[in-house]
């Protein structure tokens, strides 16, 4: 029998906008091969880390069974070449009933599976009777009343395959496949199958491509290798009704709160999409990701991103594991946070002010100026990884800072003042040291018993003329950015490096950018998840102390967030830094 010729059209112009969730790749076989050939696996994939892994492997050996991919493309008598030499081309997935399943209310998922495939129908009709075998015999072993029966259907010109089985009292149709213009379908249940091939026989009235966010997106990301998109046009009038039933059914309404009320708050019905794409690149992978609305309302009024310039951040040192730059409003996201909590619950607000009276007159502090509508637009925060560890056991966790800009320096001193009195001990606890005219206080961190080899952070801050800076970490820290705030010199975000870097993703809407330094983070994140191991007992068993010392994964991530009328896209670069 002649190779049946690929459709040549888009799986989103086929799948319809009453799909849930949306999983589709350009190439399945180009995209194995570009990831197995990139240079991030290469890195990945050095020898000592293999070693150092090799206990995770072994437990998970052990603990494998019969299913195991190879045992299982053996009884398709394929390897895995010639699967995707089968399955070349394009590949996708729908699922037509999400809330159903997160609600419980459907037994089983409304799903439909699609695959260029370059085999004859002779071939796939093969590959079926052993799937089919396989199923039937593993229902059996759990109900040998089962039956199964493999029944032909004649649609639209089409043959179509339909697993129908028998339980002992009901029929019912398993699941269904077809091979359509070289398109494999393989869907449940039956009717979700013939409408794809109607979808592909005759065209789609309404397919998800044609569907404005879903349009946005792709004007946004350009063409990638892997797109995942929930379609919340869908998703959310089923799952809002039943979510605002279960928040209401817990005796809220004593605060006033009613579904309605809830639902003028949250407005999630204004949501209409979220996306997470990727294209690998010979020397990188560039991702792309985005919450799509009808309008900001209810609480993506919480995203309180301000347009301008980015803070320059000269004190950031060069040596960062991660650093952010951002503009978001704190205080405009607290004034809308507690509009949005008096729009669900009329009461709250009066009960707020009640709080804040007290602490008043209490303290003689108004919090609500001096703390809740005292900050600024620009926030920086960045992480090191501590100098000098006690030994090469202790636990690398990283130091972090964090600067917030602020309205009014006296009376955010005077409200910190006033709630050390609040809390019995605190203010015993507490040790100053002045430098370069600044204060700095600090709480001295206290190490766990039950694990000494975490290292304990001290906690500081110090109130700027125009800045709050507060670090876990040394101190030291605080005086560095001190210093270089003072002395302007320039910082990770001027290096000539950085702003290479950041050209790749420059957007001109940008709301947020951020850095890290994976070679740092990965190191650490192994080691963490080493000493964690350890700790609880649990886990694999991986000894920190045995950590590859000439390991290099020399990549680094930089990520910018922009923000538009309709939505909020993210673009994050993944690169091998330069040199390596």
């Amino acid at each position: 029998m002649l190779i049946a010729q690929a459709s040549g059209k888009a799986f989103d112009t086929i799948i319809e906008t009453d799909a849930d969730v949306m999983l589709t790749v350009r190439d399945i076989s180009e995209l194995r091969k570009a990831w197995l050939e990139h240079p991030l696996v290469r890195d990945l994939g050095d020898a000592s880390l293999s070693e150092y892994f090799a206990p995770v492997f072994d437990e998970a050996n052990d603990a494998e069974s019969e299913t195991d991919f190879k045992q299982l493309l053996d009884e398709f008598d394929l390897d895995e070449e010639e699967l995707f030499e089968l399955f070349s081309g394009q590949f996708g997935l729908a699922l037509y009933n999400l809330p159903g399943l997160l609600l419980q209310d459907a037994d089983k998922p409304d799903i439909a599976i699609m695959a260029n495939f370059t085999g004859s129908a002779d071939r796939l009709d093969e590959l079926m009777q052993i799937q089919f075998e396989r199923n039937a015999k593993a229902q059996q072993e759990v109900n040998p009343a089962i039956e199964h029966e493999m029944i032909e259907e004649n649609f639209m010109g089409e043959t179509l395959y339909f697993d129908e089985v028998f339980d002992g009292e009901d029929t019912y149709i398993e699941d269904g496949y077809a091979l359509v213009d070289g398109v494999f379908i393989l869907a449940r249940p039956e009717e979700r199958l013939r409408s794809l091939v109607e979808s592909i026989k005759a065209g789609s009235e309404e397919p998800i491509a044609r569907s404005r966010p879903y349009q946005r997106v792709r004007e946004e990301s350009g063409a990638v290798d892997l797109n995942l998109y929930m379609n919340l046009e869908s998703v959310m009038p089923k799952l809002n009704k039943a979510l605002l039933k279960q928040a209401t059914a817990g005796g809220m309404a004593m605060f006033g709160v009613s579904g309605q009320s809830l639902e003028a708050a949250l407005a999630l019905e204004a949501l209409q999409a979220i996306s997470f794409n990727c294209k690998i690149t010979e020397d990188g992978i560039a991702s792309h990701s985005a919450i799509v609305y009808r309008e900001k309302l209810g609480f993506l009024q919480l995203l309180t991103y301000e347009a301008g310039a980015l803070p320059a951040a000269t004190y950031v040192p060069e040596d960062v594991l991660a650093s952010t730059v951002a503009r978001f409003d704190l205080s405009e996201m607290f004034a809308r946070l507690e509009a949005l909590l008096g729009v669900a619950s009329p009461n709250t607000p009066a009960l707020i002010n009640i709080q804040l009276q007290q602490v008043k007159t209490n303290t003689g502090v108004d919090l609500r100026s001096a703390l809740l509508e005292n900050f600024g637009s620009e926030i920086v925060s960045f992480s090191v990884m501590p100098e000098g560890l006690p030994d090469e056991n202790s636990f690398a966790q990283a130091e972090q800072v964090y600067v917030f800009e602020i309205k009014d320096a006296a009376a955010l001193s005077g409200a910190l003042e006033a709630l050390k009195d609040l809390v019995p001990g605190t203010r015993e606890q507490i040790r100053t040291r002045d430098f370069q005219g600044e204060t700095i206080h600090t709480i001295p961190g206290v190490a766990d018993p039950a694990m000494p080899d975490v290292p304990a952070y001290d906690f500081s801050y110090v109130v700027t003329r125009t800045h709050l800076i507060v670090c876990v970490g040394r101190v030291g820290l605080v005086q560095g950015v001190l210093t270089d705030m003072q002395s302007q010199d320039a910082g990770f975000w001027q290096k000539a490096e950085t702003r290479m870097l950041v050209d790749q993703v420059r957007h001109p809407d940008v709301v947020s950018r951020s850095y890290t330094d994976l070679e740092q983070v990965v190191v650490s994140l192994l080691e963490s998840i080493a000493s964690a191991g350890q700790l609880s007992g649990r886990g694999p068993s991986l000894d920190p102390s045995k950590l590859p010392s000439e390991m290099e994964i020399p990549w680094h991530l930089i990520t910018e967030t922009y923000e538009a009328e309709d939505g909020i896209f993210s673009e994050m670069i993944l690169l091998r830094k330069e040199g390596s």
